[in-house]
């Protein structure tokens, strides 16, 4: 009897330890798979970002790089403004006293036309 219960024992303590170390086994086993799965989330999840992180900052150079020629474009404009409004003033006061000098020129007539008429008028008068 004690025979039996002795075998009886060791086979439970047998079959305990079997299924511990059955289960020990498993559980390493989905831990391992676990581990496989996160690390290669892990790397997916980088790459990802490393795209996304690429993409912004081909985004912001691109943005940046449009800024800067819309600035320099501005910038150009104001300065075409600014110089031929000063060409386009100083062709205005040029016309402008273009205009005097005709106006006055044509009022009276000049010497030599003077002189002409006042020939003419000798001859028609009898002077």
């Amino acid at each position: 009897m004690t025979e039996t219960s002795k075998s009886t024992f060791a086979a439970q303590r047998k079959e305990v330890g079997d299924t511990t170390r059955t289960d020990m086994k498993n559980w390493k086993n989905s831990r391992m798979e676990a581990k496989d799965q996160y690390a290669t989330k892990a790397v997916a999840a980088k790459a990802e970002a490393d795209l996304t992180k690429q993409a912004a900052k081909e985004a912001k150079e691109t943005m940046l790089a449009a800024r800067a020629k819309a600035a320099k474009e501005m910038r150009d404009k104001r300065n075409n403004i600014e110089i031929n409004f000063g060409k386009v003033k100083g062709d205005l006061k040029q016309t402008k006293q273009q205009v005097h000098d005709m106006t006055k020129t044509r009022k009276y007539v000049g010497p030599d036309a003077a002189e002409t008429m006042r020939q003419k008028k000798a001859v028609v008068t009898g002077e």
